[in-house]
């Protein structure tokens, strides 16, 4: 159950971004929040991996599987990281992030 609830935060940054990184343009700056989610998500792994992971083969890999998508989600989200306290960003022609306050 844990890991289930930390593959759907993964996912749901996915979600908070998914606008954020198709086309050129003026978008929100929604990476805090998937840095938040993908904080709580890995709390999660380690809760499901120190409740189960000894009693359970599916349980190790349910934890593999969940930490590939979080490192997954830390490469895709890393270029956009510098624009923290900025509150939107712009993918530049070279798909580079700008970043912009309103």
């Amino acid at each position: 159950m844990l890991f289930a609830a930390g593959a759907r935060l993964v996912m749901l940054g996915y979600l908070a971004t998914m606008d954020m990184e198709s086309g050129l343009g003026l978008r929100d700056n929604t990476a805090p929040m998937v840095v938040y989610l993908c904080a709580l998500a890995a709390l999660l792994a380690a809760g499901g991996v120190a409740v189960a992971v000894r009693r359970s083969r599916a349980a190790r890999g349910a934890a593999l599987c969940l930490a590939a998508l979080l490192a997954w989600r830390t490469y895709t989200v890393g270029p956009v990281l510098h624009c923290w306290s900025y509150d939107a960003v712009s993918r530049a022609d070279d798909g580079s992030y700008l970043c912009y306050d309103r």
